[in-house]
Order: structure tokens, then sequence, then C-alpha cells
């Protein structure tokens, strides 16, 4: 369930298996979505994106790990790598093989733009009068893909109205504050 905080603004919380965006003003939620694009989702289209290029099959827990070392919003600038081992899909061999922070990039591009579409949908749905009071209060992004890097600057770059920092998970504290705010 999804914490709606006091004060008006957009909500995004990008959980495991589903995405929720809600405009909470004063008088109360003025707008609900439910996306079925979560945590799970990037790491489904991770999986793919190695199968599919690199013809190599990985899990879940691999996909995670690529997601929150190399993953981005952003098409990324540094040339990150990471080395892989995945079993081949057609015999079944192990294979070493270095991923690129482009290529999970190309993968989670997808799963970023229909979350920001959605979000975009919800700004264009409200009152006028509403947005300008969002837009003073900003967004408040949380979940587990919170984190991702740059995410809050493609939000940022999208809607025009700035983000408040992610409210950690006691997972992912570390990983998300070394890769969207200044230590």
């Amino acid at each position: 369930m999804v914490k709606i905080s006091r004060n008006s603004g957009i909500e995004i919380n990008i959980g495991n298996k589903e995405s929720k965006i809600i405009v909470n003003t004063s008088s109360g939620i003025i707008y609900s979505q439910t996306l079925p694009i979560g945590s799970d989702t990037m790491n489904e289209s991770i999986m793919q994106y190695v199968k599919h290029k690199y013809k190599l099959r990985i899990g879940n827990l691999t996909a995670e790990e690529i997601k929150k070392e190399l993953g981005s919003a952003l098409l990324p600038e540094t040339g990150r790598t990471m080395e892989i081992r995945a079993r081949q899909v057609f015999n079944d061999e192990l294979e070493t093989i270095y991923i690129t922070d482009e290529d999970i990039y190309h993968a989670l591009d997808n799963a970023v733009r229909e979350i920001t579409a959605s979000v975009l949908e919800a700004v264009k749905s409200i009152p006028k009068e509403t947005v300008a009071s969002i837009i003073n209060e900003g967004i408040n992004l949380n979940g587990n893909t919170a984190g991702l890097k740059h995410i809050d600057k493609y939000l940022m770059n999208a809607t025009g109205i700035s983000l408040k920092p992610p409210v950690p998970s006691s997972r992912n504290v570390r990983h998300r504050y070394s890769n969207n705010f200044p230590a």
C-alpha cells in the first residue's frame, strides 16, 4: 500500500509488481493509477535483453544485481561494464561476458518511458490550479526501484516538476543515495 503524505503532490511508488501514481491534495486523492510495471518487470526486461542480444539465460537475481549496478534512466556516458556468467540458450554451456551500462539503459528504457507517460497523463488530467500547487510540492518518489540511477532527473526533465529525495527502504539505502544524491 502506498503511503500518502499530508502535503499535496504527486506520489510515485515503483514496487516489485506494479507502479502507482497518485495525485494528493489537501482535499484528498484526486487521481490514482496503477501500472503493471515494477522492479520485477524491469528485471524481466534485462533477462530478455541479455537473451536476445547475447543468447544467454540469466535469472532474476542476476538481473536485479545488474539493474542495481548498471541501471540508469538516462543514457550513460561512463561506459561501465559488469562481468556476468550465464548459460548459452542453445547448448547450455557457461559463458562469461561483459555487459555495459548502455545495454541496461536500453533494456530498461521502455519501462521508464511507460511510468513517465503515466505521470504526464496524471499531470494533464488534473485542474491547472492544482498543477500549480503540485509544482511547489514536487514529486515524492519511493519504492524498490526509486533508486534507479537518474530516474529523478529523467522524471524532472519530462514533467518540469522537481523530485524530493526517495524514501529509502532498508534494503537499498546505500545504493540509492550513492547513485542519485551527493554523499
